[in-house]
């Protein structure tokens, strides 16, 4: 009896590990996909520029949006100039619709941005801000964290099934 007790806590144990790991490793990559349906788009936050409002290694999702539609004080992801390969992401200071570009600044920052920033390297508008949940695009974005990622949920599935093995057994 005592047997078959423990069995069943085991079973018990590692069908919730098992759920447990494959729900982690389900919600955040849909946590990214899903909004990309709606014209949103995700961004880590990798400088203080923009701190204390959005912190270093927040993820920022930002929406596509009319550029003529953006006021003061909305914040916005862009591209620095035609040659950047990673976006910043600022509080508008002016929008110029005659110019067709943005007057940015971060909000740690004195001054506003050197350049303003065309219309044409506009992203979008953000919309929702996670603080910290950058750290963990970025590490999943790297070989280790994928390498992580797919162990946790090969362990998730090697739980859930011991999980149906031991329960059949009883």
């Amino acid at each position: 009896m005592k047997k078959e007790k423990n069995r069943n806590v085991l079973t018990v144990l590692l069908r919730l590990t098992g759920i447990l790991l494959l729900t982690v490793c389900m919600i955040f990559p849909l946590g990214i996909l899903i909004p990309k349906l709606f014209g949103i788009t995700s961004y880590v936050v990798i400088s203080p520029s923009m701190e204390p409002s959005i912190p270093v290694g927040s993820l920022v999702f930002s929406k596509e949006t009319d550029p003529s539609l953006v006021e003061e004080g909305d914040v916005i992801t862009f591209y620095a100039n035609e040659m950047a390969a990673a976006s910043t992401t600022h509080r508008v200071i002016e929008n110029d619709r005659e110019k067709h570009q943005f007057i940015t600044k971060g909000d740690a920052n004195d001054i506003e941005d050197i350049q303003p920033i065309p219309y044409l390297l506009f992203l979008g508008k953000t919309v929702y801000v996670l603080e910290k949940a950058g750290w963990i695009a970025l590490f999943l974005s790297e070989i280790r964290g994928k390498i992580v990622f797919a162990i946790a949920f090969l362990l998730g599935v090697f739980a859930v099934e011991a999980a149906e093995y031991f329960e059949k057994r009883s």
